[in-house]
């Protein structure tokens, strides 16, 4: 039964061949004054960096204006608006197919599992590159679709909207045979139920929410 939803994440990397794996990108707004699209900007560059806390270790690189990234025009976007994009990247250990575990209770939950590693990574590049944390979003497709909205139910205060392509909703599945059975449409096991206080929701991402303030 692995093989099948594992399958279903190489499948879209077939069809994206540009989108390296199932993607994850955190979009941050330069704390700096901005430049006037009008201005010629030199090609933005990849820092390469690694983020550990007590779930794990995850490398990630850093497209600051000065290729997934292809596909989505993240880095073409990020030079014209002169916002900062960090791309996580799976490791072979958790996931074989190196996709998100969007699948997996431990990893739904806030403080723990991938959403911790990534609300750091986060953090981390919010104070390198000194970026405005009041416009901070994450997006993704397929397992990094449905990572971007586990992201957006547990980290709502660390996020101002989020993006969501062909990923499915949060909680969907807690296991192998329940994501499964979610990605054709049926349930088989009830949301989790969370002791902490409910959080106000992020919202959904939309381009307006990209563009230099005036």
């Amino acid at each position: 039964m692995g093989r099948g939803l594992y399958g279903h994440c190489m499948k879209l990397s077939r069809i994206f061949p540009k989108l390296s794996r199932s993607f994850l990108a955190t979009l941050l707004t330069r704390g700096e004054k901005r430049l006037k699209r009008a201005e010629i900007r030199p090609a933005g560059r990849f820092v390469l960096a690694r983020y550990t806390n007590r779930s794990g270790t995850r490398a990630y690189k850093t497209y600051y204006p000065d290729d997934f990234a292809a596909g989505t025009r993240m880095n073409e976007l990020a030079d014209e608006m002169g916002f900062i994009v960090a791309y996580p990247e799976q490791a072979s250990a958790a996931n074989v197919s190196r996709c998100w575990n969007w699948f997996q209770a431990a990893d739904q939950q806030r403080d723990d599992g991938e959403p911790s590693l990534f609300a750091g990574i986060t953090r981390d590049v919010i104070a390198r590159y000194n970026a405005d944390h009041r416009r901070v979003y994450v997006a993704g497709l397929s397992a990094g679709g449905a990572m971007a909205a586990i992201m957006g139910h547990t980290y709502s205060d660390l996020y101002a909207a989020i993006g969501i392509h062909s990923g499915l909703a949060y909680a969907a599945a807690r296991d192998i045979p329940s994501a499964l059975a979610a990605m054709r449409g049926r349930s088989l096991s009830p949301k989790p139920r969370s002791s902490r206080k409910p959080r106000p929701r992020a919202r959904t991402l939309s381009p307006r929410h990209l563009r230099p303030s005036r």
